[in-house]
């Protein structure tokens, strides 16, 4: 339920996965009379050219120069004090993606490349925080910050890897077993979550293993997460290595019903957590313990 409110944050959801609606999300004034902000009648026209994040909320500087109110509702609040939230899909960029596509030099690389620079930039003129939903597609991190960077774009990119690692050292997780796509699981080069190797340990899987994985993603992307086999396969490829916690690093994997006694975490729903957080205020990008 999201109810017509001053202007948000984007989503970028780059690859076309069943992935739930996590991304990027704003503060927003909170007030829809008619002096506070144009209205849904116009906020098509609306010039947002006036309005400012202060004190974390939206607020358009008075002629007098005063601050106006300071503090967002935050969390437990209403659905008129939600933030707003927009999906935004590239096919252009959309997945799978591999070898073939995200190292430099490769056969589709550079147009894969210029697609989420298209994407940051129409991204960039709506949103304060954006992020991208595909694990895979991380591995291009550096260079959407370095073009972040280069434009001088404020809106800021919120990292999936960054996420993980920030629950890694806040839960103080020392081991991590990496599952995803046949690049992701290669956590000693081309995995996106490689730089976690400098802090966690990060188990090298099997080549048989991590097929599987990839075979699996493919499987839940071709017949959907609650397809039988599909649940089976995917259940059999969990069980079939040993780990206290387990990444579902990719989009496609929290989707699937299991039963474990491993610890999964879900890499999308930290990211989200993180968003939100940051939408609320809290710098850090952690929510208070309450939430």
């Amino acid at each position: 339920p999201f109810a017509p409110l001053p202007p948000a944050s984007i989503a970028i959801r780059i690859a076309p996965d069943p992935i739930r609606p996590l991304s990027s999300f704003i503060q927003h004034h909170g007030s829809q009379d008619d002096d506070a902000w144009p209205g849904p009648a116009r906020l098509a026209e609306a010039d947002w050219g006036d309005w400012r994040l202060r004190a974390g909320r939206w607020d358009r500087p008075s002629p007098e120069g005063d601050p106006g109110e300071s503090g967002f509702p935050g969390p437990k609040a209403g659905d008129k004090d939600a933030p707003i939230i927009t999906l935004m899909n590239i096919p252009k960029v959309g997945g799978p993606h591999g070898a073939w596509d995200l190292i430099k030099g490769s056969e589709g690389y550079d147009s894969l490349l210029n697609g989420l620079k298209e994407a940051t930039r129409s991204i960039a003129t709506v949103s304060d925080y954006f992020c991208i939903a595909c694990n895979t597609l991380h591995k291009n991190q550096s260079e959407i910050e370095k073009f972040l960077a280069e434009e001088k774009i404020d809106c800021k990119f919120v990292s999936i890897v960054d996420s993980v690692s920030q629950h890694c050292e806040k839960n103080k997780i020392t081991s991590l077993v990496v599952m995803g796509s046949k690049m992701t699981t290669d956590v000693k080069e081309t995995s996106p979550y490689a730089p976690l190797s400098e802090s966690v340990e990060l188990p090298v899987l099997s080549e048989e293993l991590r097929d599987r994985q990839q075979k699996a993603l493919e499987m839940i992307k071709a017949k959907g997460a609650e397809n039988k086999e599909v649940q089976e396969y995917f259940q059999a490829t969990l069980d079939s290595f040993d780990a206290t916690n387990v990444l579902l690093g990719c989009t496609e994997f929290p989707l699937m019903k299991v039963k474990t006694e491993k610890v999964l975490i879900d890499p999308t729903q930290l990211l989200a957590d993180r968003l939100l957080a940051l939408s609320w205020g809290y710098s850090d990008g952690n929510l208070p313990e309450n939430c």
